[in-house]
């Protein structure tokens, strides 16, 4: 998988109005993709997915910022993290098992060759003790 079409073919600057979107939805394939499930490539994803039916708590965190940054480094090399942040939504009965829960990933970084910091926000469903 190459780089997404977030920069300008003709400058090689990042495409500002383009850019953004692009990046959030292959950084977002990237994490979202568990190891070993794109056929022809067992090596493409992340292995956040890993900590779905794990607790919720800080090593929790810190091995999510871990797989993600690993993913990164290998196929968004043009991504430079600058910070995490995570937030615990319980479930709602309406739309959500009592027994399933969603975190709120938000990844704050720059794209190469730009000064303006972006944002990710990245959800993922949750499941058993919290």
């Amino acid at each position: 998988m190459g780089y997404p079409d977030i920069f300008s073919p003709f400058t090689g600057e990042v495409n500002v109005t383009e850019g953004g979107h692009k990046a959030n939805q292959h950084l977002s394939f990237i994490i979202g993709t568990p190891l070993g499930t794109i056929l022809g490539m067992p090596e493409f994803g992340s292995r956040v997915k890993k900590l779905q039916f794990e607790p919720f708590d800080e090593v929790w965190m810190d091995r999510a910022e871990l797989y993600i940054q690993e993913a990164l480094e290998r196929w968004a090399p043009w991504c430079s993290i600058i910070k995490f942040e995570f937030e615990y939504l319980e479930g709602d009965r309406g739309r959500l098992s009592e027994d399933f829960h969603k975190v709120h990933i938000i990844m704050y970084y720059y794209v190469a060759g730009s000064a303006d910091q972006s944002r990710l926000d990245y959800e993922m469903v949750m499941g058993g003790e919290v």
